[in-house]
């Protein structure tokens, strides 16, 4: 969830869930959705000493239509943006939480 995606530094909300008694499903409440991915494998990777890997699917329609929705309502591109953001915090190629995207 993008609490105000005009808000620049916040912190990050994570709820484990149950959803049709059956379903393990973490929630996130943050400003920025590639941040908070990021953020979250990074912890992952640190509380439990393996390496996580998110999946995730292109998104559909016009590059610049979604960068724009990612720009100002922090929604659109988060595949890409999540593993930037990855590789900025952690330089070491063989720690990096891994990101696929098909």
């Amino acid at each position: 969830t993008v609490l105000d995606a005009s808000e620049f530094e916040t912190g990050l909300t994570v709820r484990g869930e149950v959803l049709h008694g059956r379903y393990r499903v973490l929630t996130l409440e943050s400003a920025s959705v590639p941040n908070a991915l990021a953020a979250l494998l990074l912890h992952v990777r640190d509380s439990t000493r393996c390496t996580p890997h998110i999946y995730f699917e292109w998104t559909e329609g016009n590059p610049f239509a979604n960068f724009l929705r990612f720009f100002l309502f922090g929604q659109g591109e988060v595949a890409p943006v999540t593993r930037e953001v990855l590789r900025e915090a952690e330089p070491d190629r063989s720690r990096r939480p891994r990101v696929h995207v098909g």
